[in-house]
């Protein structure tokens, strides 16, 4: 017979790696936005678009005022996509409110590497003989928000 010893079958390699980091999306307001001036009727909405067309539904009758959507700069990794998703505020005068829902107008966009900027339009619900005065998103009422991630 022959002998034999034990060898260890094992061995040992390196393996290299690799990571990109990219830029941050970051966001912040430009214009704030304004409705404009209405009378509300029996209620309805009011409405202005990301290019600052107002319009009005049901009983709102616009009165003047100069509309114009809310514009937010953003800056990102250039030629990455991201996504903005909305949520709904509330304006209010200190006691009586309306619910202002911002449009899903700009689902997706492409980054440059530069410095973007995009309006966004929104509905305003007007109740019916809804109080006059000034109202704000400002406490108590509640802003409305803008999110952006990567895609």
């Amino acid at each position: 017979g022959g002998t034999y010893s034990s060898t260890t079958l094992a061995a040992t390699a390196n393996g290299a790696a690799t990571a990109i980091v990219t830029a941050p999306l970051t966001l912040a307001p430009n214009t704030d936005m304004d409705f404009g001036k209405f009378t509300p009727g029996t209620g309805g909405t009011v409405n202005i678009t990301a290019a600052g067309v107002a319009s009005s539904t049901g009983a709102v009758v616009l009165t003047g005022g100069t509309p114009v959507p809310a514009t937010f700069d953003i800056t990102g990794e250039n030629t990455l996509t991201y996504s903005v998703s909305y949520g709904g505020g509330v304006l209010s005068d200190g006691t009586n409110t309306m619910a202002v829902a911002p449009d899903d107008n700009n689902a997706t966009l492409t980054t440059s590497g530069a410095l973007q900027t995009f309006s966004v339009g929104a509905t305003l619900t007007v109740g019916s003989g809804q109080i006059a005065g000034s109202y704000s998103t400002a406490a108590p009422g509640s802003p409305f928000t803008v999110t952006v991630n990567y895609d």
